[in-house]
């Protein structure tokens, strides 16, 4: 949930060290499952979540679209 607000932030900057720390933390936070057949632990159910992943895949592509346009 994080990433999606800071991808949503019109003040996020790649080219920040501290954006660049931000963005690898959320991406490796790993932490206990409820489920042992889960491969995802809590703080990733997030992931299945349609709605969530449809906006992060926009918020992605809208940031991409604009490093190309660079």
């Amino acid at each position: 949930m994080t990433l999606l607000s800071e991808l949503g932030s019109p003040h996020l900057n790649f080219n920040s060290e501290d954006a660049m720390h931000l963005v690898g933390q959320l991406a490796v936070q790993a932490g206990p499952a409820r489920q042992r057949q889960d491969t995802l632990g809590d703080v990733h159910v997030v992931f299945k979540d349609v709605s969530f992943c449809t906006c992060l895949a926009e918020q992605i592509e809208r940031h991409l679209h604009i490093i190309r346009t660079n």
